[in-house]
Formats: structure tokens, sequence, C-alpha cells
């Protein structure tokens, strides 16, 4: 039954090595599938655990809403929430936040960040807080509704400056603000290659 076998294999090499090689193919394409997986999940977990890393708690409302795309998002809470957490004793500081996907346009027109798959494009608050780990090293943290900050790698690779028209687009549209500071998180210009916008609380 063996040489059977053997012979039949010998008799269509070609047959054998096209087959071998798409085993192969296919268990390269599978374990690179499975490393880009596991990598971009610990990019994010990463990138979340810097984020909140010098936060002791986060108050959230318990609702929770349907967001784009079947995603499931909290309902906001009242910003006069932030004068009563801040009064709890123990508390060193408090401040509003929101965050929401807002992507960058280059001075080329092209958006900065990747498409689909990738390091995610965040828009917050911009504020001075105790526990906060972004650092203004140019200019000044927004407080107008036309004015941003963006993160050091994301004006760097705009080609921004201060005082440009910074074009920033978000689920409800686009819209030009003035770029009134560049902020840099810990030693590093951005975490995880996300690209990060800022405004004052109101926008």
């Amino acid at each position: 039954m063996f040489r059977v076998a053997l012979k039949s294999i010998l008799g269509r090499k070609a047959r054998l090595v096209l087959t071998s090689l798409a085993v192969i193919l296919g268990t390269a394409f599978l374990a690179g599938t499975s490393v880009f997986s596991a990598t971009l999940d610990r990019t994010f977990n990463n990138l979340f655990e810097d984020v909140f890393k010098n936060i002791d708690a986060y108050v959230r409302s318990s609702q929770v809403i349907e967001g784009e795309f079947g995603t499931e998002e909290r309902q906001r809470i009242p910003i006069t929430l932030v004068d009563q957490v801040a009064q709890v004793p123990g508390v060193a500081d408090a401040m509003g936040d929101i965050q929401a996907f807002a992507r960058i346009t280059g001075k080329d027109g092209k958006p900065i960040g990747s498409e689909g798959n990738g390091p995610p494009t965040f828009g917050g608050v911009g504020k001075d807080f105790k526990g906060a780990l972004w650092t203004v090293t140019e200019g000044r943290w927004p407080t107008k509704p036309t004015e941003a900050a963006l993160d050091e790698a994301s004006a760097k690779k705009g080609k921004y400056e201060l005082g440009d028209t910074v074009k920033v687009s978000a689920q409800g549209g686009s819209r030009d603000f003035t770029l009134v500071g560049i902020a840099s998180y810990g030693n590093v210009r951005s975490p995880g290659g996300a690209t990060f916008a800022f405004f004052d609380q109101t926008t």
C-alpha cells in the first residue's frame, strides 16, 4: 500500500509541490493574521492604559445608547457633576471630558492617521488638569470655539505651526480652527500612533 501511494505521489510531482505550497501559504497567512490581530489589540490596550494611568476614577453615565455602526456609547452627563465630584473628600482635581472621533486634515488636504484598522483619531478637551498626561509644549490650550490644539506628531506630519488654520472632521461635519497649541504626551509626541485634536470644553 505504501509503495502504491509513493508511486502515485512521485508520478504527480507538480501536484505535490502545488499542494504543499498551498498548505504553507495558508498556514503563513493564518499565522500572520493572528500576529497582526494580537499586535493591534496590544497597541489599543497600551494606549488606553497610558491615557488613564494618572486617573483614579472616571465618572460616567450608567445609561448605554447605540452609536454608529452598532457600537455602544455612554449617555452624556451634566457638566455640573464636575463641581460635585471636585468637592468629594480626597479628590485633588476633576475635569469634564468627552472623547469622540476627530480626524485632522493636513495642509496637503489628506487626512492624518490610518484609514480603517489602525490607531484611532481622537478629539477631546484640552485643559490644565493635575491628572493630565498631556503638556503644552508650544502655545496654550484652546479657550474659544474657533481654537484647537494638536498632538506634536500630528502637527509635524500635517506641517502645521501656531496660527495656522486646521481642518478637523467629526461625526457632525468638518470645521476650521485656529491652531493655538501643540501638546506632547509625556516623553512621546503621541501615544500609540493615535492622533489627537483638542478643543475647549464647550466645543
